[in-house]
């Protein structure tokens, strides 16, 4: 990335490929009446996957930790007061409180992410393939 300014786009849409995988997700243990009803927050998603799925499927609770980081990123770009550029790194502050993002941090994101939307692809799959069976 040459514009650090990028990086608040770039993170953005890792959080909307991870909140569609998650809706994704969600949808398919709730069609199959696995899941109570939710409301369409990203909030209230990550709620019932911390109390739900996580356990149902023997999740690490890095995963939802990852969510909610990525979450709290894009929240405090939103709100961020002052923001600047500094040796390759945006710096975000609001209220004494500092966020940067870097490159190195949004490939690393970038890694996390796939591995979650390969994870419900597989959990979905799995169950898709199951059914199948049982047919």
């Amino acid at each position: 990335v040459n514009d650090p300014k990028m990086l608040p786009s770039i993170l953005n849409k890792l959080y909307h490929a991870l909140d569609y995988a998650l809706t994704a997700w969600l949808r398919f243990e709730r069609n199959k009446g696995k899941i109570r009803a939710y409301e369409d927050s990203f909030e209230s998603k990550l709620a019932l996957f911390r109390q739900e799925l996580l356990p149902k499927y023997k999740l690490k609770l890095d995963t939802a930790l990852f969510l909610q980081e990525i979450r709290n990123l894009v929240l405090d770009h939103e709100r961020t007061a002052v923001e600047f550029s500094r040796k390759e790194k945006l710096v975000m502050v609001e209220n004494s409180q500092v966020s940067m993002l870097d490159e190195q941090k949004l490939k690393a994101f970038l890694s996390k992410t796939k591995v979650f939307i390969e994870e419900v692809r597989r959990k979905v799959r799995t169950h898709l393939l199951a059914e199948e069976q049982r047919t």
